[in-house]
């Protein structure tokens, strides 16, 4: 464009965006020229505009279409920095996720990103249009900072995902599902599909990108949590590889497991292995023990000992534990009181929900979760009344 020509359209478009601000001050000249300036591919432009704020997003929206690439992905960059104002924006830098020129695609997804939540919309119906696996990427990139507000977009990163495609594609994909959360639990069956050993086995660099696939697919399936169940057969799986076990990666799957919390049988043989060998941190084997394991009558002994922990915590989970079978012990009961009186308080809420679960008969205990009904932080007292009724029913 002519700066002649950019004189003109900046005119036009500076009017236009004072009417639709309902400004009743015009542009300044300041900001005319930076708008003449960002035509001319200009980057000194972009913190001009920047600090003019939302009046300047018509403006400088009309440049994502310029020709010339370097404008366009300044208009992004600009947008962008002017934040959550721009949310007008949004549908035309959704758009620009589909831009030939890599570096607008990305300078955009950014820009989504920044203008944060209001963004998400404009980014799930791009993606139901366009399912191009580089377009989700470019859109997954913007995703990962919305939260559960990106759900509208969990279908089409589905599709995306059982595409044939390149098997990087689905790092930045999970990581957006993962972000999204509890409401991308739809996605947990294709995410585990892709920790299979043959999924991506072929091809130059394949055992690093299997590496990226667990650390970016595992705790994307922890952050889903319970909706996630369907991945657990593959998290096991994974567990049980020679290559993983004893290895870091190993504590990242039970941390999943844990999250997820399905019961299973398989998991809790494991698990008391690692403990008595020492093979990763107490409070994450125990914890994920409590939340999937079965304990059998002949594991009790093993579980036991966490009662005489120095954590809080794996006191906690190894009482949830040997109570599941001996609601009545006194080493139980025991724990259970003192963590009824913890200084933390959702340490508190946790135990006035397991005794609600086991109901110990000791009048003890019951006199502690009477007391915890009078908590000054809410969610402690809620759950002490509840289990209170459980007691009463």
């Amino acid at each position: 464009m002519t700066r002649f020509g950019a004189a003109a359209l900046c005119s036009l478009i500076l009017n236009h965006a004072a009417i639709a601000q309902d400004d009743k001050s015009k542009p300044s000249p300041t900001d005319a020229l930076a708008i003449i300036d960002l035509s001319a591919g200009n980057p000194s432009a972009v913190d001009k505009l920047a600090r003019a704020g939302a009046p300047m997003v018509p403006a400088v929206s009309k440049f994502l279409k310029d020709t010339d690439a370097k404008v366009r992905g300044l208009a992004a960059l600009t947008l962008g920095k002017i934040g959550p104002a721009a949310k007008g924006a949004a549908p035309a830098l959704a758009a620009c996720l589909a831009d030939a020129d890599t570096t607008v695609a990305s300078q955009a997804a950014q820009a989504l990103a920044r203008i944060g939540a209001e963004a998400a919309p404009a980014i799930a119906a791009v993606l139901k249009k366009d399912a191009n696996p580089d377009v989700a990427v470019r859109a997954a990139e913007a995703l990962r900072y919305l939260g559960s507000a990106g759900k509208e977009s969990v279908p089409a990163l589905i599709a995306v995902l059982k595409k044939p495609g390149r098997t990087e594609n689905v790092l930045p994909i999970a990581e957006a599902l993962g972000k999204i959360g509890p409401d991308a639990a739809s996605a947990a069956a294709e995410l585990a599909r892709t920790l299979a050993p043959d999924y991506g086995k072929e091809g130059k660099g394949a055992a690093l990108i299997r590496e990226g696939l667990i650390v970016h697919v595992v705790p994307a399936l922890k952050r889903i949590g319970p909706g996630a169940k369907a991945a657990v057969p593959a998290l096991l799986a994974l567990l049980k590889e020679k290559r993983v076990a004893g290895d870091p990666l190993a504590l990242m799957i039970l941390d999943a497991l844990g999250s997820i919390g399905s019961q299973t049988e398989e998991l809790t043989p494991i698990l008391l292995e690692q403990i008595e060998k020492k093979q990763g941190p107490r409070l994450l084997l125990y914890r994920t023990l409590a939340k999937t394991g079965i304990p059998k009558k002949e594991h009790l002994n093993a579980i036991a000992l966490g009662m005489r922990d120095k954590n809080p915590w794996v006191r906690f989970y190894a009482a949830a534990l040997v109570g599941k079978l001996e609601p009545n012990d006194p080493a139980v009961v025991s724990v259970l009181i003192e963590s009824l009186q913890e200084m933390e308080s959702a340490l508190r809420k946790e135990a006035a929900i397991l005794v609600g679960a086991l109901r110990p008969r000791d009048a003890s205990v019951r006199d502690a979760l009477t007391q915890l009904a009078r908590d000054p932080d809410e969610a402690v007292r809620r759950a002490a009344t509840e289990a209170l009724k459980k007691y009463d029913k």
